[in-house]
C-alpha cells in the first residue's frame, strides 16, 4: 500500500509552506489532524508580520502575540523573523510593547527588522541583537541622530550577524557626527549590506565609527538605495559579487567591480541613458552572468516601446555575450514582456519573473551569502 505523501513530515511541511501568507488557512490546517499542528504552527509563526496580512504588527496584535508567547512559550522556537515598526506619526507599536517582545527566549531567531522614529530604542533590544542565532539586522531610522542612540546597544551585537540593512532617509544636515569612546573591540565582519542613506551634507562625513560595530571590508553583496552617499572608502569594490542599484538618479562607475557576477537594477522611463553609461564602464573581461531588471509599474514610470527596443538592442552587444540570464520582472502592465526582448529571447537568455521575484532574488542572495 502506497504511503500518503501528507504523512511524510518533510512533504507536509513543504505543502503547508505554500499557505505562509494566510493565517486563516494555516489555522484550519492545524485542525485537520494532530500531525498537522506542528507544521501549521511552524509556518504561521516563522514570520509573524507576513501572516498578519503582510504588514508590521500594530500594538493590539503585538500585545496579543506577546501574551500568546507568554502562555505557550514552546511556540517561541518557531519564530525565525521579526519585523516591528514604531513610528511617532502613527504608532504601530509602542516602546512598552516592543520592550515586552524583546524579552522572549528566541532560540531560532535569524532576522530582525525595526522601524523607529524619534523614540529611544528600548534597552531590551540588547537581548535581541546579542542572540547567537541572529544573521540579519535591518534598521529603518527616522534621522541620523536616532542612529547614534543605537551605538551603545549595538556594541553587544552578536558576531553571528552577516547581513545589515540601514535606511536613514532624513539625515540632520545641522547635526554633528557622533564619535564613540571605545571602538577597539572586534568588529563584526559582514557578508552583505543594504544602504539607503539619503542626500544631506552630513552623510559624506560619516566614517567607520558611525557604522560601528560593523565591518564592510569583506562584503560580497551590496544593495544601494536612494541617495548619492555610499561609504566607498569602507567597501572593497573588487570583492563585490552581487550588486543592486536601487536608484538610477546618479551614475556609478563599475570599472573597479572586477568580480561582479550578478547585477540588478531598478529602472523606469528616462533612466536608460544612465543605465547604459554605467554598463559601459564594466571591464572588458567582466564575469557578470546575470542581469536582473526591476521595472517600475504603471504608464507614468514604465518604459516606452522605443525604450524597450533600445534596451534589447543594447544588451545584444557582444560585450554581454557572457551574460547567460536576463531576468525581467512581470507586472499586469507588462504582460507578454518577452515580446519586448526579441534578441534576448532568440539567444535563450531571457527569463520573466513575477513582480516581487526580482527583490526576492536579493533576499535569496542575502541568505546564501550569510549562511
Amino acid at each position: 500500500m502506497k504511503q500518503n505523501p501528507l504523512n511524510v513530515p518533510e512533504l507536509l511541511d513543504h505543502a503547508i509552506g505554500f499557505l505562509g501568507g494566510s493565517a486563516p488557512d494555516l489555522a484550519a490546517c492545524a485542525l485537520v489532524a494532530r500531525p498537522w499542528v506542528d507544521a501549521a504552527q511552524r509556518t504561521l509563526l516563522r514570520t509573524p508580520h507576513v501572516t498578519n496580512h503582510g504588514v508590521n504588527l500594530h500594538d493590539a496584535v503585538a500585545l496579543r502575540f506577546h501574551n500568546t508567547l507568554t502562555s505557550y512559550p514552546h511556540l517561541v522556537r518557531h519564530i525565525r523573523e521579526l519585523c516591528l515598526q514604531l513610528l511617532d506619526e502613527r504608532p504601530l507599536l509602542t516602546s512598552t510593547t516592543l520592550e515586552l517582545l524583546c524579552h522572549h527566549s528566541y532560540t531560532h531567531l535569524e532576522s530582525f527588522s525595526l522601524s523607529i522614529g524619534d523614540d529611544l530604542p528600548p534597552d531590551g533590544l540588547r537581548r535581541i541583537f546579542s542572540l547567537p542565532t541572529l544573521r540579519h539586522i535591518a534598521l529603518y531610522i527616522h534621522s541620523s541622530g536616532d542612529l547614534a542612540s543605537f551605538a551603545e546597544i549595538l556594541e553587544e551585537c552578536s558576531q553571528s550577524v552577516k547581513h545589515f540593512e540601514l535606511s536613514c532617509g532624513n539625515w540632520d544636515s545641522d547635526g554633528e557626527v557622533y564619535s564613540l569612546e571605545n571602538t577597539t573591540a572586534p568588529r563584526i565582519k559582514l557578508k552583505s549590506v543594504w544602504l539607503d542613506l539619503g542626500d544631506s551634507d552630513l552623510a559624506p562625513l560619516l566614517g567607520a565609527s558611525y557604522f560601528y560595530p560593523f565591518d564592510f571590508s569583506n562584503i560580497e553583496g551590496l544593495q544601494v538605495g536612494r541617495g548619492r552617499y555610499v561609504p566607498w572608502r569602507l567597501i572593497p569594490k573588487r570583492k563585490i559579487r552581487f550588486l543592486h542599484v536601487g536608484s538610477m538618479l546618479d551614475f556609478m562607475d563599475l570599472s573597479s567591480f572586477i568580480n561582479l557576477e550578478l547585477l540588478q537594477f531598478s529602472i523606469q522611463t528616462g533612466t536608460l541613458p544612465t543605465l547604459f553609461a554605467m554598463l559601459d564602464t564594466l571591464p572588458a573581461d567582466h564575469r557578470v552572468h546575470t542581469i536582473a531588471l526591476f521595472l517600475s509599474s504603471g504608464p507614468q514610470f514604465g518604459l516606452t516601446a522605443s525604450e524597450y527596443a533600445d534596451l534589447d538592442a543594447y544588451l545584444a552587444d557582444p560585450r554581454f555575450s557572457r551574460v547567460s540570464t536576463l531576468e525581467v520582472n512581470v507586472d499586469s502592465f507588462a504582460r507578454n514582456i518577452e515580446r519586448s526582448f526579441p534578441s534576448a529571447v532568440a539567444r535563450g537568455v531571457f527569463r520573466s519573473l513575477p513582480r516581487d521575484c526580482t527583490m526576492r532574488r536579493w533576499c535569496w542572495l542575502k541568505r546564501i551569502l550569510t549562511l
